[in-house]
C-alpha cells in the first residue's frame, strides 16, 4: 500500500507541475503575441527592392512625376509603436538630406494623424492616404514603417530602419 501512496503522490505531483509549465508558456506567448501585433504584420511585409520601378499614382496632390533626382520617402503609420520610435530619427535625417524629402502617413480616420504630419511637415512633403492608398501600392510598401531612396523612378535603397537607410543614401 505504500507503495501505491507514493505513486499517486509522485503522479499528482508531475501533473502540477506539468500544468504550471503549461501556464508559464501560454503567458509567453501571450507576451509574444502582443510584442507581434505592436510590431505590424511581418507576414505580409513585402519591402520594396532595390531597382523595383515605381508605379504611376496620384495621392494627396502627389504624383510620381513630383519625385525628383534622389527623394527621401518614408511611410509612416500614426498607429503603429515602430513609426512612432522612428519618427524623430526620420525628421533628423530629413533636416539634413540633401534632395527632396516625402512622407506618407498611412491613416483611416486615425486620431494620431495630426501629430504625425505636423512633425514631418516642417521637413518633408507630406501625403495623407487610407491603408491601400496610392502611393502605398505604387511602391510596393505592405508594413510600416518603410524608408527609400528613390531616383530615376526606381528605388535604389529600402529598408524599415532609419539608421540603415541613412547610410546607404
Amino acid at each position: 500500500m505504500a507503495y501505491l501512496t507514493a505513486a499517486v503522490v509522485l503522479v499528482g505531483g508531475l501533473c502540477v507541475l506539468n500544468l504550471l509549465l503549461t501556464l508559464g508558456v501560454i503567458r509567453r506567448l501571450r507576451e509574444h503575441t502582443e510584442l507581434l501585433s505592436r510590431r505590424g504584420s511581418v507576414a505580409d511585409d513585402r519591402t520594396p527592392q532595390p531597382g523595383q520601378v515605381i508605379g504611376e499614382f496620384s495621392s494627396g496632390g502627389l504624383v510620381t512625376a513630383d519625385l525628383g533626382e534622389r527623394t527621401l520617402v518614408g511611410f509612416f503609420s500614426p498607429s503603429c509603436a515602430p513609426c512612432k520610435e522612428m519618427l524623430p530619427s526620420f525628421v533628423e535625417l530629413a533636416k539634413g538630406y540633401a534632395g527632396p524629402v516625402v512622407a506618407v502617413v498611412v491613416a483611416a480616420g486615425d486620431e494620431d494623424a495630426p501629430g504625425s504630419v505636423a512633425a514631418l511637415e516642417p521637413v518633408a512633403r507630406v501625403v495623407v492616404e487610407a491603408p491601400g492608398g496610392a502611393a502605398g501600392k505604387a511602391f510596393g510598401v505592405s508594413a510600416w514603417p518603410t524608408f527609400l531612396v528613390v531616383s530615376g523612378g526606381r528605388v535604389e535603397v529600402a529598408g524599415h530602419d532609419v539608421d540603415s537607410v541613412a547610410a546607404r543614401a
